[in-house]
């Protein structure tokens, strides 16, 4: 029982944590954000710690979920809600390579396509305390789960409100072969949801995977230096040689270069992507398990001709270029208790590559300098004209460094990051670096009293660098950021709360005026209790949440959200089961009055059978908008924005056929009534089979 008090405060602050942290570090892999553990990350003392949500807007269907470590399912020691999955691992995992596995749909029907990824446990692999990996296979295994999904919709009314097709049809697979020391990894993801001005939805990988290889053809995401390649999704060829205590890392594949939508000149049915191939080499020497230096080069190029002219055009935009070359060494002092990290990096843009490379003399010209070697002796490697962002030395424009360090004792955590990115610094590996930023974060993780006390205490100060030229834009922020969890009983019981103190101020660019100085002060209190009666089992959770947004210079949008959370679970003697959410939201403004206020309530019921397996289950869900009146001006009229209802039934129906095979079908109902309405009747069917 206290085992269960400490993982579910434990996944509790996680979630609480990774949710409300800016600066929380996660993987992208379609719908889904890996938050712990990251992908090919490296686990310390082999504490295994699973959090993983679903991007804004996406709900997910809690029974759908099947979550799996190395091929064994972890489902029923998970926790599991509708926007995201965790799970706190009991035992210690030995040394090396290590399998996540996790599938589902969403609560409307749609389905999600499998995640799978893997990361790394350090220490010593032959400890027979520690939980190992499975031992070799003496023959030729092989395991895996297939997925297919069709979804069909008859939708009536207002058809630009609904971004999906008609009609949908998915194939996934993930399996995995297992012979002696290798293993082969097998992904597919088809749709016929396809789109060409998106990233591509349609993936597959296969590879082999050994102790001193791995190889991996189709869609990876590979995480290097993290100022130069942190985990974009590349098509492509991954490959790593490692011979101890040299470890050789290469990666060769396309990826998309996206357009921002407002750049867009209307509808278009054609490519709205640059194609970029990307190259990337890491060379490591050392031991994760105490000091190891890697140095890393990545190049990145448009294709020029993947973009139609005549929207390359209406864009403005040009083909790109960039060479990135950096390196980091990390030290591990006191069986990792002890940990420091520093990395740099230096890059070179061409912002036009279509112009070809330019001459000596033409550079010389244009720069009123002398350069010691002939462009075109390096076109190989990157294309220098007129529109490469020279570099700049005495600036350090083009340069990107960081310095992270770690104690832990006495049941905390500390950990301090300094990060500075130059104005000029771009990197086309990691597309969400922010140039000309500066950052220092502190953060304090903690476990107390048997660990029925946890929590996290975090602060960042970040912007830009300090300005020579005080007409330039800035940026400057203060984050504060602590949450609490107790358990104070053995029964399933916690409390929690948090606190988010946010200052922002900004300056325009050309007069250095003040533009923005925004506060946000924002709190959370809630718990949640499970209770016994008889065989009966009743759960409840509640939670409060208050934001107050002020801007000094700005006060028209000032504005303050609350927002009430409350759920009941139930669980009886019989093959029934309950549960019911209500979500309560109001934004107000001191001067507009009401912004916006909506009330979700959402209700299920299923029966379970266990001879036939069936799992039959009815929710409803409506979400009522009120109408509102907005007070632009003081005394004058009010603008009133009409209020809506969306209503949504669901009846489904999971058959296991067999062990191994279980087919899954879905009625559904989803109307949307307000000043535009739409009808949406939808049937899903699903077939999966594990082998």
């Amino acid at each position: 029982m206290r085992l269960r008090i400490v993982q579910g405060v434990s996944l509790l602050m996680g979630l609480v944590w990774v949710g409300s942290s800016p600066a929380a570090a996660q993987a992208v892999d379609g719908p889904w954000r890996i938050h712990s553990p990251t992908p090919d990350t490296l686990v310390q003392d082999g504490s295994l710690f699973v959090v993983v949500t679903l991007q804004a807007g996406k709900r997910l269907d809690p029974a759908s979920v099947r979550l799996y470590l190395d091929g064994q399912e972890l489902t029923r020691q998970a926790k599991v809600s509708d926007t995201s999955v965790r799970l706190l691992y009991a035992r210690r995992l030995g040394a090396g390579r290590h399998t996540l596995h996790i599938e589902g749909q969403e609560a409307g029907g749609s389905s999600l396509p499998a995640l799978q990824w893997s990361f790394r446990v350090a220490g010593a692999a032959e400890d027979a305390a520690v939980a190992t990996a499975p031992r070799p296979a003496r023959r030729f295994d092989f395991t895996g789960s297939t997925i297919l999904d069709t979804r069909t919709s008859d939708f009536s009314g207002r058809r630009d409100l609904r971004q999906e097709p008609l009609r949908t049809y998915v194939l996934q697979a993930e399996a995995e072969g297992r012979y002696g020391a290798f293993t082969f990894p097998v992904r597919l993801y088809l749709t016929t949801d396809e789109d060409p001005r998106a990233q591509p939805r349609n993936r597959f990988l296969v590879g082999v995977r050994s102790e001193h290889l791995t190889l991996l053809l189709g869609d990876n995401t590979p995480l290097y230096n993290p100022l130069m390649l942190d985990g974009a999704r590349t098509r492509g060829i991954r490959a790593e040689l490692y011979l101890h205590p040299v470890r050789l890392a290469g990666v060769h594949g396309q990826l998309r270069r996206g357009i921002e939508p407002e750049r867009l000149p209307g509808a278009i049915s054609g490519p709205a992507a640059f194609t970029r191939t990307l190259t990337a080499l890491r060379l490591g020497v050392g031991s994760e398990r105490s000091v190891l230096w890697h140095l890393d080069v990545a190049r990145a190029r448009d294709d020029a001709g993947s973009l139609p002219e005549d929207l390359a055009e209406a864009t403005g935009l040009t083909p790109m270029e960039n060479l990135v070359a950096g390196s980091s060494l990390s030290l591990r002092l006191l069986q990792g208790r002890l940990y420091f990290e520093g990395g740099g990096a230096l890059s070179l843009t061409t912002e036009d590559v279509a112009r070809g490379v330019a001459t000596r003399a033409r550079i010389d010209s244009l720069f009123d300098t002398h350069i010691p070697v002939d462009p075109a002796d390096l076109a190989w490697l990157f294309t220098f004209n007129t529109t490469t962002v020279p570099l700049r030395p005495d600036r350090l424009s083009s340069l990107a460094w960081y310095l992270r360090g770690r104690v832990a004792a006495g049941g905390h955590t500390f950990t301090a990051e300094v990060r500075q990115v130059g104005e000029a610094y771009v990197a086309f590996g990691n597309p969400f670096l922010l140039s000309d930023r500066r950052s220092l974060t502190l953060t304090d993780r903690f476990k107390l009293l048997g660990d029925r006390l946890s929590g996290t205490l975090r602060y960042q100060h970040y912007g830009t660098p300090r300005r020579d030229d005080p007409t330039r834009a800035s940026l400057n922020a203060d984050l504060f950021y602590g949450q609490v969890a107790l358990a104070p009983w053995r029964r399933p019981t916690w409390f929690f709360a948090s606190l988010r103190l946010h200052n922002r101020s900004t300056t325009r660019e050309g007069t250095g005026d003040p533009a923005s100085d925004t506060r946000v002060r924002s709190f959370s209190v809630g718990g949640y209790h499970l209770a016994r009666s008889g065989d009966y089992q009743h759960g409840l959770s509640l939670s409060y949440t208050y934001t107050d947004r002020r801007d000094v210079l700005l006060p028209a949008l000032d504005n303050v959200t609350r927002v009430i959370t409350a759920g009941l679970n139930e669980t009886f003697p019989f093959p029934l089961y309950f549960n019911m959410q209500l979500n309560h939201l109001l934004v107000t403004s001191g001067d507009q009055g009401t912004l916006r206020k909506l009330t979700t309530l959402s209700g299920l019921i299923g029966y379970r059978l266990r001879r036939p397996e069936l799992d039959v289950s009815a929710g409803v869900q409506n979400t009522h908008t009120a109408e509102t009146e907005l007070f632009l001006t003081p005394g004058g009229e009010p603008l009133v924005l009409p209020g809506s209802d969306r209503i949504g039934l669901l009846l489904r129906g999971v058959y296991r056929l067999r062990r191994d095979m279980e087919l899954e079908l879905q009625l559904g109902y989803d109307t949307y009534r307000g000043e535009a309405e739409y009808t949406d009747r939808y049937v899903v069917l699903r077939h999966r089979y594990t082998f």
